[in-house]
């Protein structure tokens, strides 16, 4: 084919898709203007006769054939917009203001419920549309197949394929429309008491399958179950629906109100032995997600706990075969008034522990830890109540002894008592159990297997309680969570040891019902092999966490939930229980070893777990550049409040000035020294503010001026622990002294930079400063001002409760045992005639004067 052929194909093409978007639009405009004029005439509506007038129900008949129409057409362009028409200004809005007229009476009633199964209808239809057009069939309970099969075979084997952005639209639209199907019944349930709300939760809980990762219907299962007066379920689609990635906006508040206490709803002597424990257990849960009452935390853990296994007994028997739509319905026809723990509570109160331990661990690991002790209790208790205690098997016997027995055995009466207790419970256990579970087996064969494992060796094997096995479900879904959170795993095995011997003995009595029900079932094989081979199959308790991250389901085919060629949801809960087993030990973190031959799991002795490494992961410099500077910044904070504190609160354990006040005289004339006593990290050199702001105004004549600047800057942008600037509240008048008047520049200078030192000194409580006998600020000062006659600085000083400390004499003093002798570090010599911290001269090569030291700053510091 040549390039014109092609660019011609491609021409027309592009040609006819243009003109199939124009007609879309055109179409679109033609429906919104269709939709106007219904809106229009049904805001002129007085009553709900003229509401559902011939009309107006043509009109909206109409409306939604040419807008189901627009939209299988033009998905990507106007399907969004179609749907929005047809549910919110056809079906919703008529609902709506149906509501807000006055009803007349049962005609009225009878209109709009016409009105909401229209819309059901409607729904049914678009679905079975989209199922066959799109080919998206399996994504609900009932297929198009039926559907498909009275279809033209023209249609039928048409082979249109569609984009994937097309296809996304499919998915949303069938969500979408489950959602609205969900919503119209449960209207329908307002108006007639006959519509129970069971329908309602089936759609909701089927569009939720269809996309697991959004919220809506979530919230509106827990509207449903709100309204039903079910907490415990509100509560649970809250959190699937607030630990979406997108939660719905009110998903918060209205867990919020799901988690208020409903304590005083329940009279004393209640029957709802089992509805006081889902209060505690909704309070507690409340407690880890919004930290309410989080210091009674201990007591409503413990008081859970009791109320779990007081209540343990009440368990709901299995029933034999359970379909989904009757698990839906079980789960919304249960009273107000709760007697039992059905399989499907327990599941859920499994899934909300999950979820919430995801919420915490990144948050408070804390917390999180007490969501991992208390779901470890609430499996060892589910543990012991499924398992009935180990069974005798005999050893074998010669052929000629146990003929000789079995002609000596007495006939038991009816009605009458086993002679072995043991084996009475084994055999009833498991005939109950295999009766429950397989529909093609007979119970001859059951016993001719009994009778034929009595021959093995004698070995102690645990089984379990039949009426107990709903129980499973919530087992095996925290395995799954284990199975995917090594760590927590490891700690089950190294800090629970007693619960995970009680939980060895649970998987061995698993596996040994597993393998009595495979070869029932006619299914060959070893059991980790056939364990393996159940990974694929979902079961309903998948169903409560699909699409959340706490547990890994990739495994799974969600296609074989509806479909699967096994009909007891036990084996296949078996097979994984065994095959989460067969995982720990394979483990080499894990002490349990597995044995094919017997079907045994068993602790290793003395078992010690290696060492683990910690993996390295590509390091990302700037990022680790960014923490290392934050990490120093935050250590250089707490050194220095460590300093202030230990000064502040300190009781003789120091004898020297910890901060040291310059002024510009010491930064102009000896600024290597001021240098020097910086890096010596003995002291926080303070630089009042009225010195930098003298340092400013002469540096553009004074060389030292504009070097000490230069220097300062410096300091200020690195961050040096030793060195700050006055902040601007670190100011405090002295008392009993007036200030200068402002023609004396100099003086106020000096006043200002005393009344810093003076906010320094009231730091630190009076009795401290008397106690300790020092002094804790230091003036340093390079040279004697002899211009001031009014007052005397040191005297001044004295007032604010500095030293100050002015140029003096080289005279070198001792230091204690371990420090470093610096050059600054001169002792002041008062000569005669002067006064106290002042020299009688000046001299050029004079050095800073700084207090003795006689202790070490390291513990300080």
């Amino acid at each position: 084919m040549s390039a014109e052929s092609i660019n011609n194909a491609m021409g027309t093409f592009v040609q006819h898709a243009g003109q199939s978007m124009d007609q879309s639009r055109r179409h679109l405009k033609g429906l919104q203007q269709l939709t106007r004029q219904l809106e229009d005439q049904q805001a002129r509506a007085s009553s709900v006769a003229q509401l559902f007038s011939l009309d107006l129900v043509s009109r909206r008949a109409k409306i939604t054939d040419q807008g189901a129409k627009i939209a299988l057409i033009e998905p990507k362009v106007v399907g969004r917009t179609c749907e929005d028409i047809l549910w919110r200004k056809v079906f919703h809005s008529a609902y709506s203001r149906a509501k807000q007229l006055n009803n007349s009476g049962d005609s009225d009633d009878s209109a709009l419920i016409r009105h909401l199964l229209a819309g059901i209808g409607f729904y049914h239809g678009f679905i079975l549309k989209i199922q066959t057009e799109f080919r998206v069939c399996g994504s609900v309970d009932y297929s198009a197949s039926i559907g498909m099969q009275q279809l033209s075979a023209d249609y039928k084997n048409k082979t249109k394929s569609y984009d994937r952005a097309t296809l996304d639209w499919a998915t949303k639209a069938l969500e979408r429309s489950l959602i609205a199907l969900g919503d119209l019944h449960r209207y329908l349930s307002t108006l007639r008491p006959s519509y129970s709300g069971v329908i309602s939760a089936r759609f909701y809980i089927l569009a939720s399958q269809v996309n697991p990762k959004s919220s809506m219907p979530f919230n509106q299962l827990g509207a449903l179950a709100t309204a039903q007066g079910k907490k415990f379920e509100a509560a649970y689609f809250y959190l699937r629906c607030l630990c979406c990635d997108s939660p719905y906006e009110c998903a918060e508040a209205n867990l919020r109100r799901a988690l208020k206490n409903d304590a005083p709803q329940l009279k004393a002597g209640s029957k709802a032995q089992a509805r006081v424990f889902l209060t505690k257990f909704l309070s507690l849960i409340d407690t880890w997600w919004f930290n309410e009452n989080f210091r009674d935390i201990n007591m409503i853990f413990e008081d859970c706990m009791l109320e779990f296994k007081a209540n343990l007994t009440l368990v709901k028997p299995a029933s034999s075969a359970e379909t989904p739509a009757a698990a839906i319905e079980n789960m919304f026809k249960e009273e107000l008034e709760l007697t039992h723990f059905s399989s499907d509570l327990l599941v859920k109160m499994m899934a909300i522990l999950l979820m919430t331990y995801h919420k915490l661990e990144k948050q408070s690991p804390a917390q999180a830890s007490s969501v991992v002790v208390f779901i470890f209790n609430i499996v060892n208790c589910l543990t012991k109540k499924l398992v009935s205690g180990p069974v005798p098997v005999a050893k074998k016997k010669p052929v000629r002894q146990k003929r000789h027995q079995r002609l000596m055995r007495r006939r038991r009466k009816v009605g009458g008592d086993c002679s072995e207790e043991s084996e009475c419970e084994s055999e009833v256990g498991v005939d109950s159990q295999a009766s429950s579970d397989t529909s093609s087996d007979s119970a001859g064969s059951e016993s001719e297997f009994l009778g034929s494992s009595s021959d093995e060796e004698e070995v102690e094997k645990n089984v379990l309680k039949s009426q107990e096995l709903p129980a499973l479900s919530c087992i095996k879904l925290c395995c799954d969570w284990l199975q995917t959170n090594d760590a927590v795993l490891r700690s089950f095995f190294s800090n629970f040891q007693p619960l995970f011997e009680d939980f060895v003995k649970f998987l061995n009595a698993v596996a040994h019902d597993c393998s009595l029900l495979l070869q029932n079932a006619k299914i060959s094989g070893s059991l980790e092999e056939v364990a393996k081979t159940m990974q694929p199959y979902p079961l309903p308790e998948d169903v409560t966490l699909q699409g959340h991250v706490v547990v890994d389901q990739s495994s799974l085919n969600w296609s074989l939930f509806y479909s699967s060629p096994i009909k007891s949801d036990t084996l296949i809960r078996m097979c994984k229980l065994v095959h989460f087993g067969v995982y720990m030990a394979n483990s080499s973190l894990i002490g349990v070893k597995f044995d094919k031959e017997s079907n045994t799991f068993s602790l290793i002795q003395d078992f010690v777990p290696p060492s683990i490494k910690p993996v390295k992961e590509p390091v990302n410099k700037d990022h680790q550049k960014k923490l290392m500077q934050h990490m120093g910044q935050l250590w250089l904070q707490e050194e220095v409040r460590n300093l202030e504190s230990r000064v502040s609160h300190g009781k003789g354990n120091c004898a020297f000035s910890p901060y040291i006040v310059l002024d510009s005289s010491a930064l102009l004339s000896k600024l290597h020294l001021v240098k020097l006593l910086i890096k010596s990290k003995q002291f926080v050199v303070v630089i009042p503010s009225v010195v930098l702001e003298g340092l400013d105004n002469i540096k553009k004549e004074s060389g030292s001026a504009r070097e000490s600047v230069r220097f300062l800057e410096i300091l200020f942008l690195e961050g040096n622990r030793f060195l700050r600037q006055q902040r601007d509240n670190e100011s405090l008048s002295i008392p009993l002294i007036k200030c200068p008047k402002k023609k004396d520049k100099d003086a106020i200078v000096f006043f200002k930079i005393l009344e810093c030192c003076n906010y320094l000194v009231q730091q630190v409580p009076r009795e401290n400063r008397l106690e300790n006998n020092i002094n804790m600020v230091t003036l340093l000062c390079a040279t004697i001002d002899s211009s001031q006659k009014d007052f005397s600085p040191t005297g001044l000083a004295a007032s604010a409760g500095c030293e100050r400390r002015v140029g003096r004499e080289k005279q070198r003093i001792p230091l204690a045992a371990g420090h470093h002798r610096h050059p600054f570090i001169q002792k002041e010599k008062v000569l005669p005639g002067a006064m106290p911290g002042e020299a009688g001269g000046q001299d050029q090569n004079a050095q800073l004067a700084v207090p003795e030291r006689q202790q070490s700053l390291g513990s300080a510091s």
